[in-house]
């Protein structure tokens, strides 16, 4: 008799009550994190078929020969930069993702190969598609190199607005999480030694 449950022996636990806002908060920080981990992977997709596109089509664009070899550069530095930005140690590093001395400057070669494209790409007055001619580059390698121009400024703003999602999350919850802690002391404070 002594092992049945008896309702007055029960303690009365508080229930735990997560306000509405907070809820919007979380859900809208773990949607940017889920978005950002589907940009990566779709970009490092999209980074393969850049090194693809350019050594299918590596001779087919003598109006202008280094449009393939952007794509290909191109594409082979976003790859590597999808093998060095991961985390190392992620629970004892403020930001993993940090970039060491390499890593640093195989960004700003891309920056710079990156405008460089633009202008490769975006100096060609319509190219002529006939084989023979001397404006020929290959249809589809240019409006590749169009899209894939376009979609890297798309790619970044997308990139951009979730880091801002992240920040303001982090921002948020840091500061709803101390706000109440912070009160209780000012209380305390102000009343003096109990």
């Amino acid at each position: 008799m002594q092992n049945q449950w008896n309702p007055q022996h029960q303690q009365n636990v508080p229930e735990m009550q997560i306000p509405a806002d907070h809820l919007v908060r979380g859900s809208v920080f773990i949607a940017s994190w889920i978005l950002t981990a589907i940009f990566i992977f779709v970009w490092a997709s999209f980074s393969f078929v850049q090194v693809t596109m350019g050594t299918l089509y590596l001779l087919d664009c003598p109006c202008q020969p280094l449009l393939p070899v952007f794509l290909i550069v191109s594409g082979g530095v976003e790859l590597a930069f999808h093998f060095m930005c991961r985390p190392k140690r992620p629970r004892q590093e403020v930001f993993p993702f940090q970039l060491n001395i390499w890593g640093k400057l195989l960004s700003a070669f891309h920056i710079c190969w990156f405008l460089a494209g633009n202008v490769w790409v975006f100096s060609m007055s319509t190219p002529s598609s006939t084989p023979g001619d001397p404006k020929y580059c290959d249809r589809k390698l240019y409006l590749f190199s169009v899209c894939a121009i376009v979609l890297t400024y798309i790619f970044v703003a997308l990139m951009l607005m979730s880091f801002c999602a992240q920040v303001c999350g982090c921002l948020s919850f840091s500061r709803a999480a101390f706000l109440p802690n912070r009160q209780q002391r000012h209380e305390q404070h102000w009343r003096g030694p109990a």
